[in-house]
């Protein structure tokens, strides 16, 4: 379990969390993040974006480098995750694969004009006991030490953003040039925002 605080609206942070698609980019080598050498387009389905939320999942549109079967080109090995959002705000990522499951939520807090808190909790089954034994081992303040990295070297980006949505006032249709192999939860969440974002804080 983590908090962090950050300095933008908490809908850009929800936002950038129903953005898998940047981490290995912009998290390269990073404990928590991804690495660039293994960016690839994603293949995502959303399958409900209703007054509740966002429903959909999503993985990597890449074949393994591994031998494949007969038949079976061209098919992406990858094991869906599931991600959605729960109203108002609460981002979910649950992924299933020979027998290990990783799963997280994280709840985005309003508390200001352009201000936001993250509250977060990561948890997962079925991992080796040696991974079980290295994690009980680790101590606390090791966990906590790098626990908001990813979410920190966000923030320049993330706040240039919205400085220029607010100065220029541009409609953010005209401004970003979503892409389907990417973006897609993301132009969900604006949609959602669209439809009920009028009771939403700031």
């Amino acid at each position: 379990n983590y908090v962090c605080d950050l300095p933008y609206d908490a809908g850009y942070l929800a936002e950038n969390l129903l953005d898998p698609a940047h981490i290995p980019i912009s998290h390269d080598a990073t404990t928590g993040g991804g690495k660039k050498e293994k960016a690839c387009p994603y293949e995502m389905e959303v399958r409900e974006n209703d007054v509740k939320g966002i429903r959909g999942v999503y993985r990597e549109d890449a074949v393994d480098a591994s031998p494949i079967p007969s038949g079976q080109e061209g098919k992406p090995s990858k094991p869906w995750t599931d991600l959605s959002m729960d109203a108002p705000c609460i981002v979910r990522y649950r992924t299933a694969a020979k027998g290990f499951v990783f799963a997280a939520a994280l709840h985005c807090v309003p508390v200001g004009q352009e201000r936001s808190r993250l509250l977060f909790r990561t948890y997962f089954g079925g991992a080796p006991w040696f991974v079980k034994l290295l994690i009980t081992f680790k101590p606390m303040w090791w966990r906590h030490l790098n626990s908001c990295t990813v979410l920190e070297q966000d923030v320049t980006l993330i706040t240039s953003q919205e400085d220029h949505m607010r100065s220029s006032g541009a409609n953010i249709k005209d401004t970003w040039l979503p892409l389907r192999s990417s973006d897609a939860f993301v132009v969900e969440y604006r949609k959602w925002l669209d439809l009920v974002g009028g009771g939403m804080p700031h």
